[in-house]
């Protein structure tokens, strides 16, 4: 199981560049688009180091840090975060002018969204189980590890 999840975050992160990468030339220069070219680089290289057995434990926590962002997505007085790349199952807690809850499905996804609105009371709060669950995976994984 634990190579099948390795090559699982490969593909994922594999196919986010490649994306991003016709993205550029496509579309033209954007920071959200570079940013995740440099980030989907970052991921494949870590993952590389743990299929090479370098530096395992610090790819690892990389890792598992990288899934706890894309686990939560977050708004809070005007500020907006949400990161996501790969499978989207996401569950939706919004408190607004109503009260609302939502269940997000999506093959895949990838958004990089970081906003602040002046003057916003909404409280919203995303839970990503993909991401959640990878982030266990290599939080796990790299307690299992000694250095």
């Amino acid at each position: 199981m634990k190579k099948s999840i390795l090559i699982f975050s490969f593909a994922i992160y594999l196919i986010c560049l490649i994306i991003n990468i016709a993205e550029l030339f496509i579309s033209g220069f954007s920071f959200e688009t570079l940013f995740l070219i440099f980030f989907s680089s970052l991921c494949i290289a870590s993952l590389y180091f743990i299929f090479e057995g370098k530096n395992i434990k610090k790819a690892f926590i990389f890792l598992s840090v990288v899934h706890f962002l894309q686990s939560f997505s977050v708004i809070i007085l005007g500020f907006t975060f949400k990161l996501i790349i790969g499978p989207d199952i996401s569950l939706y807690l919004v408190d607004s002018s109503d009260n609302l809850l939502r269940l997000s499905t999506k093959l895949f996804n990838v958004f990089a969204y970081f906003n602040y609105v002046k003057n916003d009371n909404t409280v919203a709060l995303g839970i990503n189980f993909v991401h959640l669950f990878l982030f266990v995976f290599f939080y796990f994984g790299a307690r299992k590890i000694k250095t």
